[in-house]
């Protein structure tokens, strides 16, 4: 397997990635506004893709290298497709976004929404520490935790 910046080409294939993920069912329902964040992504270079032997997307990170307070990067979305989870992909793809960032900053972000325990439990494992929670945030009921994976200390 190997992780490259997605083209055009790897679009429908994350799409179908992520809308068949629980946190597709949730906050990707819309295919077409799903369709056209991830094409501005892809054009701005933010999704990146694992790409197994035959050229299969595995699954994808959706990266905003000055997304968290316009300076910091931030993990907008990870997604592994459905018949791949739990065989490290996911763990892959974010060691990705933490080996790509960690040159140029000290804190790497991500949500975690309170329905993905699972997801929670292993960036705890990896490094990264609750700092706030977002109560209702795009959907009533549905909480995102605010995760922080200190690089180094500030200077």
């Amino acid at each position: 397997m190997k992780i490259q910046p997605a083209d055009i080409s790897h679009l429908k294939q994350c799409v179908d990635i992520v809308i068949n993920s629980e946190l597709g069912k949730v906050y990707y329902s819309d295919i077409q506004s799903t369709t056209a964040k991830f094409k501005q992504a892809i054009e701005l270079k933010q999704m990146h893709v694992a790409i197994d032997s035959s050229q299969e997307v595995t699954g994808f990170a959706y990266i905003c290298p000055e997304g968290m307070f316009a300076k910091l990067p931030y993990l907008r979305t990870i997604a592994v497709r459905a018949d791949l989870r739990g065989q490290g992909i996911g763990n892959r793809l974010l060691e990705y976004f933490e080996s790509s960032h960690s040159n140029n900053a000290n804190q790497l972000y991500l949500l975690v929404s309170s329905f993905n325990s699972k997801a929670k439990k292993l960036y705890e494992q990896v490094g990264y520490e609750q700092v706030g929670m977002i109560k209702d945030w795009a959907i009533k009921g549905v909480d995102e935790y605010i995760m922080m994976k200190r690089l180094r200390q500030s200077e």
